[in-house]
């Protein structure tokens, strides 16, 4: 089972992609209107954004540097919610959330309420990616609240309620409450200014009937979404294919739906868009083959399903390439140094049996040279004494050196672990309920002695990290000081929720609170700062 419904990511598709081509049409109006964002001319101009998408990314990565030194906030939100946006629509929602985040403080801080409607809704269309469902629909209600109130004040146009009525819209579908999202899509009609051609409106009320099983009403609509579709977005024929196979496939017209189907992958594939949808659009292919009783031909394309899943979301891979890097990275420290130390002795023996030829010779000259003899002698044992020391010091550098390849290579295997067990307490609950609960109250106590292991591990490094951040922000609570201690670390969000047992939100929202009480202004680095002490 993939980790993304299908369906659910096309909404969100739907809604990024239709919030964009809404903006667009808004030319027609006399009324000047706020700067697009490149989500909406990426949206628009779908080839330039496939074309231009690295240089994009750079250029928007200068200008973040250049509207910072001149602090020109503004600029410097728009730039933040454009990388947000190339991020998502790359896949890096990680990335993408920390873009808004920043963005969001530059905002509260500037009161910029039209940047504060795309980051809220953005950010809604993230949770809705990861299923938080209660987190998605506090951010795209209220980006809705603050447009209306902008509309109030005359400062948005009431057409750009849209955007923030479809996301809703697609969040209620998602959550099975159809009637709700039907009425939010009327919204969406009823601030357009072409009320017919509503190719995105179309395809989202198709997708509902679909679900509810009206074929009818459901074929209507999508293909008049087909019909208007823009001719500058023409990407969006992937989704509408995509549909229109699901809609044959439930009328059991196999030969329709592999039609459709292989239609949506060819555009997919000769347009690079949407490849996220990949494996499960291959995985209906594979379907529709096994109906038709094609079990080759189902094989092939489900194997296909199961590279590409894992070619698009696994994450084990990386982590392994990480582990193997740092152990071949201290290996390598390791011989050098044991090179440097080999060198070191041969140097001191060296030294030794020069020693003991002034030792000779100043026994035969005793009586001539003794004041020489002595202060040669002297000289010497302080050389050496001075040598020994700097031995000493370079041992203990390799191996704090070690010690901190290690603990990093332990965080990466503790997180392996932890999500092994997860899925394998999931298995159990599925299995054996009551069992559920008393492994999981293990795991739990588990997780704790597996912290108190890091945390040891972790002070030996680090002995005066904590009495430093004490000292320099008392007001930190103890929960405060263990995502202080990951963060010195480097590790991202994720790995710090599955470390701590907790969810990504409370890792973000820790990390928002933690910036406010060491004072952390919106263009001062967290993790540089963490790591300078």
């Amino acid at each position: 089972m993939y980790n993304f419904n299908y369906l659910h990511k096309l909404s969100i598709v739907l809604a990024i992609v239709f919030s964009a081509n809404l903006t667009y049409s808004s030319k027609s109006i006399n009324t000047p209107l706020p700067e697009k964002s490149f989500s909406e001319l990426t949206s628009i101009y779908p080839e330039q954004q496939i074309t231009n998408n690295a240089q994009t990314f750079k250029q928007l990565t200068q200008a973040l540097a250049q509207s910072t030194k001149q602090q020109d906030t503004a600029k410097v939100i728009k730039t933040l919610i454009d990388l947000g946006d190339i991020e998502r629509f790359r896949g890096n929602f990680e990335a993408s959330f920390d873009y808004l985040w920043t963005a969001l403080l530059y905002a509260e801080e500037s009161k910029n309420n039209i940047h504060m409607v795309q980051i809220k809704r953005n950010i809604g269309i993230l949770y809705d990616i990861y299923n938080q469902d209660s987190l998605a629909f506090l951010n795209l209600n209220e980006a809705l609240n603050i447009s209306k109130k902008l509309c109030n004040e005359g400062k948005m146009q009431s057409m750009q309620l849209i955007p923030s009525y479809f996301s809703i819209a697609t969040h209620y579908r998602q959550l099975k409450q159809y009637d709700l999202a039907l009425v939010y899509l009327d919204s969406c009609v009823f601030y357009s200014l072409n009320k017919e051609k509503q190719p995105y409106t179309s395809a989202e009320k198709g997708a509902i009937y679909l679900n509810q099983g009206k074929y009818e009403p459901a074929a209507r609509y999508i293909y008049q979404s087909f019909a208007n579709i823009p001719a500058t977005d023409t990407r969006f024929r992937v989704i509408v294919y995509s549909y229109l196979g699901d809609l044959h496939h439930a009328k059991q017209s196999n030969d329709s739906a592999l039609h459709y189907y292989l239609l949506s992958l060819k555009e997919m594939e000769v347009q690079n868009t949407y490849i996220e949808f990949k494996p499960d659009l291959l995985k209906k292919i594979s379907q529709v083959y096994h109906a038709k009783g094609n079990l080759n031909s189902a094989y092939s394309y489900l194997q296909k399903s199961l590279l590409a899943y894992d070619s698009l979301f696994s994450a084990t891979n990386r982590r392994n390439n990480q582990l193997f890097e740092i152990k071949n990275k201290y290996k390598a420290v390791i011989s050098e140094k044991e090179a440097f130390i080999q060198h070191q002795n041969t140097t001191i023996a060296y030294k030794n049996k020069i020693q003991q030829i002034m030792g000779i010779i100043a026994f035969l000259i005793l009586i001539i040279c003794i004041a020489m003899i002595t202060f040669i002698r002297l000289r010497v044992r302080i050389n050496k004494l001075a040598l020994t020391q700097k031995i000493e010091a370079d041992k203990n550098s390799v191996i704090l050196e070690i010690k901190s390849k290690e603990i990093a290579a332990y965080t990466l295997q503790m997180i392996e672990k932890e999500q092994a067990m997860r899925d394998l307490l999931e298995v159990i609950k599925q299995a054996s309920p009551a069992d559920y609960t008393h492994l999981q109250q293990k795991h739990v106590k588990s997780n704790e002695n597996l912290w108190n292991d890091f945390n040891r591990r972790f002070i030996e490094i680090n002995h005066t990290f904590y009495a430093t951040l004490r000292e320099k922000h008392p007001n930190l609570s103890p929960t405060e000081l263990k995502h202080c201690a990951l963060i010195k670390l480097n590790l991202d969000s994720l790995e710090m929720a599955q470390i701590l047992n907790i969810s990504l939100q409370s890792v973000h929202t820790s990390r928002y609170r933690i910036r406010k009480k060491l004072g952390l202004g919106p263009d001062e680095n967290l993790t540089q700062y963490i790591a300078a002490l």
